[in-house]
């Protein structure tokens, strides 16, 4: 399959990673023999989970082995390609099976394919038979998507034509079977995308390119991390035709490639990459590496860009070698990471990080350990021994080619920026010192996104738009269908009888949630679990007054009704119903019966039966857990535990290490994956750890605020690493914002390698008045506000203060604000009539609609992504909106954009909104391009005043539209 040399690479890689698996298991035949002795050699306890670990990782060794062995020769060496390039994780957590299926494809499209022998081998490897894209859950998907796809787009014919035809045909596929809709940051598969129907950008990608990838097209998907110039992140497609890459939006089909929304916002990106999980040197600039990943640096395609570097010293003026550094921006008022960079080693690169970036302000936060273990800062707090850090700004569209430097605001304190140099690379310096500096008071901060533009113009001719219509319509019914034929009548009818009136509602709504996993949630409805219920809960038996049982015979909701499975169900999220299986609800239930008794109702649901513990793909494991550890760890073990459940991530940490270089980080390895070899990030061991807490049933939680393991006892939850929260923070807002703006306010807290986000969800819902009271660890805190004007530029406020053991804090937070006068117009426009929703009578004329006063007019692109945005952004808002008396006006091509999900469920929430119709003809785009905006740029937002003006408009993708629009019309 292969050529010669190129096999010998991927061998080799091969080899090393089987070389690994061979090193762990000695590592944990070691451990198991050293294991409980303490410093005179005496045994200690008996903890045999290495042994445990080290004889699951064998078997999944010969499961590889033996599978390979069975293997035809062309199969073997696409097999060895998956292995060779496959972070510890996917080896640990998938079966050989699985990635075998995929080597089977990909040896077909590489002999039969369409494409066959028209992809390189090296890009065939990497871009068509590589099963990983981001860090989606894996499933066998790649013939399932050929098989379906061949029935839509002529296969055959399209060997003997065009690669870019097919590529836009697949891509109409995608949009018959996918379209955008807003959802949780964990990824689901395409496989469960192609049975929901729906998912954000960075699953309509992973789902575009696992359709192009079917089919033996190259693709790959780029990701914008933090736009600059408003809040929000994005992801499409790039694909190789005939020896040129181009670009598309996922689901989003245009009669051309190299077109999409999205091009203006790439235009004022700082960084767009992807990531190369192969062995071999890709071709593409890397940005550096993520683990064993190697992240791809495309600005270059889509943005004028600058060269950018940064000289890393310490306090001596020495260069510090691998120091992280953390390119940043401000986005939902936080610094974001966008790209990391380390620090080179050796000669003249030694302490020098480089980076091709777009020409927005950056934030840089550098951070480097210099040897040393856990210690104690100055407050009181843990951070690791000897940690070196610093931070700067540099701005490098405000560079000349003079050298002329940057305006950083403020913050430059801990580093300076020397200018542009004569090659036109913009360099700058940080100094890291032991500890990040605080000061008293507030900073303020200008953060400048680069400005508009795009490397892509040109409008698609009459003809092809008239095409491209007609196919995004057809592509629509056909989803409507395939999203009316989820719901079974007859299955639910099974299920909802079982409940009572108000119960049956609240099921019904779930399976309609669950779209084609419809099926796995009735199957756990139906299931009868009554026999695993502790002895006081089962079903009183006839006769008898089920009052009268044991413990009452209700302990948290156990009568032997089904009652129970709803509050089960009600433990997961939207997306959870979309793909979590059967098995693995029994799993934890059958697991939690055995502690229902001695658990309070709301914590036995929530933080010991729930199967959910952060984004990690749901697996059955509480069971063989509990199993595990009876087996393998003796009475001294299990003692130890029980007088101290805190010592349990110190066990952990002795089972599972991580293997950083063979990680890929964005991915939490099961928790029966991470025994099954002792290899495990820190996060995924934390992950493990609160199901092994719930497995013996112990409740326990990650804590959203600051990411700490937590178990319950004697009424509350406890940090399992024993730091107490001593200190107390009181945060009051001043007016100009709301601490529950979570786009506007962060807290953050410094950790190893820089500040960390806090989760504020649970502590906002005990705010008074604005006023939010805060008990925190000692350490190191920053807040940050931030205001965005209407050029994408920010205007933020920064105060970084370190609160001592026992110290009580009081912060009145502020924002910096733009008058609305500020962003106010006055262009008179012309005046024509918008159509009522049967196509035929006028609605009125935009004059007559204004009423003498302010009006809203949204002219909407159904389906698309920037619509969805402005649409979830007036849900969000309801409240506000519904008590304007401006009158808004939501305008629609047809009267069929009124089925649309996102549409219905805010025209629902929002009555007050009247939809209108438009040809989106000539007077649309008069009016658009008369107002400074983009014709068929969508939505287009305009707000009229009483003497036919424009006083604000807005068009395309711009998260935060609504918000902005309120204050113009409150």
């Amino acid at each position: 399959m292969f050529s010669t040399e190129y096999y010998r690479e991927i061998k080799n890689a091969f080899d090393r990673q089987m070389a690994l698996l061979d090193q762990r298991y000695q590592e944990l035949q070691n451990s198991q023999s050293e294991n409980g002795k303490n410093e005179s050699g005496a045994a200690q306890y008996g903890d045999h989970m290495p042994e445990l670990s080290g004889q699951l990782l064998f078997e999944k060794k010969e499961e590889i082995m033996d599978t390979l062995a069975r293997c035809t020769e062309d199969e073997a060496q696409a097999l060895t390609f998956l292995y060779s390039a496959m972070p510890v994780s996917d080896l640990l957590d998938y079966p050989a099976s699985l990635f075998l299926s995929y080597a089977k494809h990909g040896v077909f499209l590489w002999n039969q394919g369409a494409f066959a022998g028209r992809v390189p081998e090296k890009l065939f490897a990497n871009y068509v038979l590589h099963y990983r894209i981001n860090n989606e859950d894996i499933a066998d998907t790649r013939g399932f998507f050929h098989d379906r796809i061949k029935e839509a787009v002529d296969l055959n014919a399209a060997s003997s034509g065009t690669m870019y035809d097919t590529a836009k045909d697949v891509n109409y596929w995608c949009a018959r079977e996918a379209t955008y809709r807003s959802t949780d940051g964990r990824t689901q598969n395409p496989r469960t995308m192609y049975g929901t129907a729906a998912g954000r950008c960075g699953e309509e990608s992973t789902f575009a390119v696992t359709a192009l990838r079917s089919i033996g097209i190259p693709a790959r998907q780029i990701y914008a991390p933090l736009w600059t110039h408003c809040d929000d992140n994005h992801a499409w497609v790039e694909l190789w035709c005939d020896g040129k890459w181009y670009f598309l939006g996922a689901c989003e089909p245009e009669e051309e490639l190299n077109r999409g929304w999205f091009t203006g916002p790439a235009y004022r990106a700082v960084m767009l990459h992807s990531r190369w999980f192969g062995k071999d040197a890709p071709e593409d600039r890397q940005v550096g590496p993520k683990g064993m990943a190697k992240v791809l640096n495309h600005m270059e395609r889509y943005a004028h860009t600058v060269e950018l570097e940064v000289k890393v010293e310490d306090e001596n003026g020495s260069p510090v070698p691998n120091a992280k550094v953390d390119f940043q921006v401000l986005n939902h008022g936080s610094f974001g990471s966008v790209a990391v960079v380390y620090t080179g080693s050796e000669g003249a690169d030694c302490g020098i990080a480089r980076l091709t970036t777009g020409f927005g302000d950056l934030y840089i936060s550098v951070s480097a350990e210099a040897g040393g273990s856990l210690g104690t800062d100055l407050t009181g707090g843990k951070i690791p021994g000897n940690i070196l850090y610093g931070e700067t700004m540099v701005s490098p569209g405000s560079i000349g080619n003079t050298g002329e430097k940057a305006s950083s605001g403020s913050m430059e304190s801990a580093g300076e920026t020397d200018g542009k140099g004569g090659d036109g690379t913009v360099r700058c310096k940080v100094v890291l010192k032991s500890v990040p500096e605080c000061w008293e008071g507030w900073k303020d901060l200008d953060m400048h996104a680069p400005e508009a533009g795009s490397l892509y113009e040109g409008e698609l001719t009459a003809a092809q738009q008239e095409t491209g219509n007609k196919r995004l319509t057809q592509a629509a019914e056909y989803r409507q269908k395939k999203n009316e034929s989820f719901y079974n009548e007859r299955e639910a009818e099974r299920v909802l009888g079982r409940f009572d009136e108000k119960e049956r509602e609240e099921v019904k709504e779930i399976l309609h949630k669950a779209h084609s996993n419809m099926g796995e949630i009735v199957r756990f409805l139906e299931w009868d679990g009554d026999c695993f219920l502790p002895a006081g809960c089962r079903t009183a038996s006839a006769g008898q007054d089920s009052s009268s049982t044991a413990h009452g015979g209700r302990r948290n909701g156990l009568n032997g009704n089904d009652g129970w499975k709803l509050r089960v169900l009600n433990t997961l999220s939207e997306k959870d119903y979309w793909d979590v299986k059967a098995d693995i609800l029994i799993d934890c239930c059958i697991n939690a019966f055995a502690y229902a008794e001695d658990v309070p109702e709301d914590i036995f649901y929530s933080f010991l039966l729930c199967p959910r513990v952060s984004l990690e793909m749901l697996r059955p494991c509480r069971i063989a857990l509990k199993k595990y550890w009876e087996e393998y760890t003796d009475s001294g073990v299990k003692k130890m535990l029980e007088q101290n459940p805190g010592c349990l991530p110190e066990l952990a940490d002795k089972w599972i290490i991580s293997v950083k270089d063979q990680e890929y980080e964005d991915l939490i390895t099961s928790s029966l994956g991470c025994l099954r070899g002792g290899m495990g990030s820190r996060y995924s061991k934390k992950v493990f750890c609160v199901n092994l807490y719930r497995a013996l049933g112990i409740p326990a939680r990650l804590n959203h605020f600051d990411g700490r393991v937590e178990y319950y006892k004697d009424g509350k939850f406890v940090s399992s690493d024993g730091e107490e929260k001593s200190s107390s923070l009181t945060l009051c807002a001043d007016g100009t914002l709301k601490l529950s703006d979570w786009e506007h306010f962060s807290l953050e807290h410094f950790e190893e390698n820089g500040f960390r986000r806090m989760g504020l969800w649970e502590q906002l819902t005990h705010m008074e008045d604005n006023v939010l009271e805060l008990q925190v660890t000692p350490g190191i805190y920053r807040i940050v506000t931030t205001n965005r004007r209407k050029n994408g530029d920010q205007m933020a406020r920064v105060a970084m203060f370190a609160l001592q053991k026992g110290q009580s804090r009081k912060m009145t937070v502020s924002m910096r604000e733009t008058p609305v006068k500020d962003m106010l117009t006055h262009i008179q426009v012309e005046d024509f009539a918008l159509k009522a929703m049967d196509g035929e009578r006028d609605a009125g004329m935009l004059s007559d609609l204004s009423d003498g006063g302010k009006a809203l007019f949204l002219w909407l692109g159904v389906t698309r992504e920037p619509t969805e945005h402005i649409l979830n952004e007036l849900y969000d808002m309801r409240e506000e909106f519904s008590s304007l008396k401006a009158p808004v006006y939501a305008i629609l091509k047809a009267p069929e954009d009124l089925e649309n999900v996102t549409l219905h469920r805010t025209l629902e929430a929002l009555p007050e909104i009247h939809t209108v119709m438009d040809d989106f003809g000539d007077n649309y785009r008069r009016l658009a391009q008369t107002v400074g905006q983009e014709p068929g740029k969508l939505p287009l937002a305009v707000i009229l005043n009483g003497q036919q003006e424009c006083i604000y408009s807005d068009a395309g993708y711009n998260v935060g539209l609504a918000d902005m629009l309120y204050k113009i019309l409150v």
